[in-house]
């Protein structure tokens, strides 16, 4: 798992956990080289990267998520629009 900074924005990914980021080409060029270089740092970076998945980013668990924020939404009340004549 080799990315750069702005690949992984968003994402709850931390470099050297789920990740090597690398922000240029010679950045990017280090981390492949490492985890080329280094069998264990690529299967725990691996390891790492597909539990994060599982936690937080499958159907199985996103689904929850979009249905408890779908429940609630339709149960807040409508915000009132103005009138506008013309």
């Amino acid at each position: 798992m080799v990315a750069t900074p702005k690949a992984a924005e968003g994402l709850e990914v931390s470099d050297g956990c789920h990740v090597l980021l690398g922000s240029d080409a010679d950045g990017l060029a280090d981390a492949v080289a490492r985890v080329a270089c280094q069998a264990k740092l690529g299967e725990e970076l691996v390891q790492h990267a597909s539990r994060l998945v599982r936690e937080r980013y499958s159907y199985e668990a996103v689904v929850p998520c979009v249905r408890a924020f779908l429940s609630g939404a339709a149960r807040a009340p409508l915000a009132r629009q103005p009138v506008v004549s013309s």
